[in-house]
């Protein structure tokens, strides 16, 4: 019995960090909403469902495709048996997410105006400059910078855009906040990938700086995404109720000194990137509660 839960326990966390980036960007986009609702002081709610709508399609258009150039060029999971059984639907599970989120982005545009296609299509061109090869940035030490402005003040501004129909300053100093998050989840998830990445030509930031260099700069970026918040509370511009958030500050901190203590061991790190995942989330719902209370 213990064997069966440790393996199920490994599954799961596996699972969990390789498909946790499905929803991750459901929280950055609640969170512009959420601060165009504190600025407003209302939701439209068809433009709320119908964009989630299209974040949810991308980021199934996004996996698709990422599965599918991976099994191409040979990426990640390049040390694993187990066999790609998937690889036959990525490709049109790719295509279809786009397409969808291609209509949607039409639609919003019908709604809310020409803005919005503008945002839509720096949102596809960041997916396919990452994605897609030649140009395929996360083999160029630049996806991490792509899916940290994608997933930052990409998605935060865009939702409040599409609420409020105008750009703040106020927004863009929160969207911030899950911007540093990611590019610290980013770093995190790739450092068990090290040699895979290093196999494949993957040059990714971990790849060019080493593991132990990587965990560093995971650690720098963990540490401003907590300044941040000291700071936009201290300057009025995050909500009161964010103070919770500190109490995630001894998990950071013990995430900060595995990550270095156990940056050669792939294994142990992976409970850092959930924990990592698990910040990430926490400090996006009280952001998203502290504005809609």
């Amino acid at each position: 019995m213990p064997n069966i839960l440790l393996a199920l326990t490994k599954a799961s966390a596996a699972a969990l960090r390789y498909r946790f980036f499905l929803i991750a960007g459901v929280f950055p986009y609640l969170l512009g909403a959420a601060v165009a609702y504190h600025a407003g002081g209302m939701v439209d709610w068809r433009l709320l469902f119908v964009g989630l709508a299209g974040i949810v399609a991308v980021s199934l258009g996004i996996e698709g495709m990422n599965e599918y150039f991976d099994a191409r060029l040979g990426g990640d999971r390049v040390f694993s048996s187990a066999e790609r059984t998937g690889a036959r639907w990525h490709l049109p599970l790719g295509l279809s997410g786009f397409v969808v989120a291609l209509l949607v982005a039409l639609y919003l545009t019908y709604l809310r105006g020409w803005p919005v296609l503008g945002l839509a299509v720096l949102g596809a061109l960041a997916a396919f400059s990452y994605l897609i090869p030649p140009v395929h940035l996360s083999y160029r030490g630049l996806g991490e910078t792509v899916i940290t402005g994608a997933y930052g003040p990409g998605l935060t501004l865009g939702s409040f855009y599409l609420q409020i129909d105008h750009l703040s300053w106020t927004c863009a100093f929160v969207s911030l906040l899950p911007a540093l998050l990611m590019f610290a989840l980013t770093l995190a998830n790739e450092v068990p990938d090290y040699y895979g990445d290093r196999l494949v030509g993957k040059r990714n930031l971990i790849v060019r700086l080493g593991r132990r260099g990587g965990a560093c700069l995971y650690v720098i970026f963990l540490g401003l995404s907590f300044a941040l918040i000291i700071i936009g509370l201290l300057a009025g511009v995050f909500p009161r109720l964010l103070w919770f958030a500190l109490l995630l500050v001894p998990l950071a901190l013990w995430n900060a000194i595995m990550a270095v203590r156990f940056c050669e061991t792939p294994p142990a790190f992976c409970r850092i990137i959930n924990n990592t995942i698990f910040l990430y989330i926490s400090a996006s719902l009280i952001g998203i509660a502290g504005y809609v209370l």
